[in-house]
Parts: C-alpha cells; sequence; structure tokens
C-alpha cells in the first residue's frame, strides 16, 4: 500500500510540476524545431549584473534555472521570424501572460512577460534582432520588488554568452 501511494505521490509531483509550461512555448518550438537549448543558473545569470547591483542578486535569489530556447526561425524577405514571434507573443498573451517591459538594447528587442500572483508568478522572456530570436521559461520566482535591477541588467552579455 504503501508503495501505490508512493507512486502516487511522485506521478502526482511530476504531472503538477509540468503545468506550469507554456503550451505556446511547447507549440512555437514544436513548430519551428527546438535548435539549440540551454540551461542558465544563478552563476550564469550573475554576469548580467555587469554594475555589480545588489538588487540584483536579490531579484535573482529564488530562481533555479533560465531555460533558453533558440528555435530554428530565420529571416528571409517575407520575414518569417517576425510573423513567427508576433504570433508567439499573441498566443503567450491569449495564455493570461502579460507584457512586464519592452526594451531595446543595441539590435535586440527584449518582451518580458508575467502571469500569476506575484509572489508565485511565471515568467517568460523573448528576445530577438535581425537573425536570431531565444525563448526564455524562468524556474522559480523573480522578487518583483527588486524588479529595477533589470535596468542595470546588461542583456547582450547573455545572448554574447549563449553564441
Amino acid at each position: 500500500m504503501r508503495r501505490i501511494f508512493l507512486l502516487f505521490l511522485i506521478a502526482f509531483a511530476c504531472q503538477s510540476s509540468g503545468l506550469g509550461q507554456s503550451n505556446a512555448i511547447a507549440s512555437f518550438m514544436e513548430e519551428h524545431g527546438e535548435g539549440k537549448k540551454y540551461y542558465v543558473y544563478q552563476s550564469v545569470m550573475r554576469i548580467l549584473n555587469v554594475k555589480g547591483d545588489p538588487d540584483f542578486n536579490h531579484m535573482i535569489k529564488d530562481v533555479r534555472r533560465i531555460i533558453v530556447h533558440q528555435p530554428n526561425v530565420v529571416n528571409d524577405s517575407t520575414g518569417v521570424q517576425k510573423t513567427a514571434i508576433r504570433q508567439l507573443i499573441r498566443q503567450l498573451e491569449g495564455e493570461g501572460f502579460e507584457p512586464l517591459i519592452e526594451a531595446r538594447e543595441s539590435n535586440m528587442r527584449i518582451t518580458f512577460f508575467s502571469r500569476g500572483a506575484i509572489d508565485r508568478a511565471e515568467f517568460v522572456l523573448v528576445m530577438r534582432d535581425h537573425d536570431k530570436a531565444y525563448v526564455a521559461e524562468v524556474e522559480g520566482t523573480l522578487n518583483m520588488e527588486y524588479i529595477g535591477a533589470l535596468a542595470n541588467a546588461d542583456i547582450s552579455e547573455l545572448t554574447d554568452y549563449l553564441k
């Protein structure tokens, strides 16, 4: 009986941990191909904090990792990448994600989404430039009290690291 209960508990835990993943991202990766996938942990996230802002470390303290997808989306004369990214953004918004921050850094356009209650929100980051796109899912949560620290983060450090 204990084994059955333990098996049920493990199955439920696996099922509930998978509920947080966005269906829009999963279908986007399926449609366009996964390409490359990176796992970014706190030690690597800290390279974004080039100014040494202590608030940045407070903001990411509850983040386990960030899963960065680099889909096989290419830009051509028909603007395939722009169309695909716009469609992904519409699907994310349809799932209840709201744009929290929109920014540009050199040629990179960045949209940061959140969904859910502030203390346990889910976060997704969509980054794109003229030839590449990245979609990042945050596992864990950001301390929103320190979200202003993102203004000092250098996103190009992460994209350079991924290249």
